[in-house]
């Protein structure tokens, strides 16, 4: 069965670019064995990350990430079976929103700032779809 699993957590510790692009290299690594898609955000400290593929596979990745010592506070925001992917070329899509040039686009909310309650944005969570579907569309 093929799903798609959206979540959000909190880094340990602020990552500079070098250490994204160490997680970056070794989530597309295991991406590609895993046959896994998708597209991760980071802002100051805070990811939201959708995964896709066959179940079990995202379940091991995500199983993978919630005992990361990277990352705390990880919260599933949706979990659904999909017919097909929504990023079937991207082992791991990235945008980091801390980037200097990055405008946000209208109606941005702040639930990726660190003080913001994640209880808010899980309050509804086909808004993490629709942002991951946004930078797709920008990409």
């Amino acid at each position: 069965m093929l799903i798609q699993l959206g979540y959000i957590s909190r880094a340990t510790r602020l990552m500079n670019e070098s250490a994204l692009t160490e997680l970056l290299d070794q989530a597309r690594n295991i991406n590609e064995i895993e046959d896994i898609t998708g597209l991760l955000l980071y802002k100051d400290g805070s990811f939201v990350q959708v995964l896709e593929g066959d179940s079990d596979n995202v379940g091991k990745i995500y199983r993978r990430i919630q005992h990361d010592i990277r990352h705390h506070q990880v919260k599933t925001l949706y979990q659904q079976e999909i017919q097909t992917r929504d990023f079937p070329d991207w082992r791991m899509g990235f945008q980091n929103l801390s980037d200097a040039g990055f405008e946000p686009p209208p109606g941005f909310s702040r639930f990726m700032e660190a003080d913001y309650p994640l209880e808010q944005f899980l309050a509804d969570p086909t808004r993490a779809r629709r942002l991951m579907l946004f930078f797709r569309a920008k990409s």
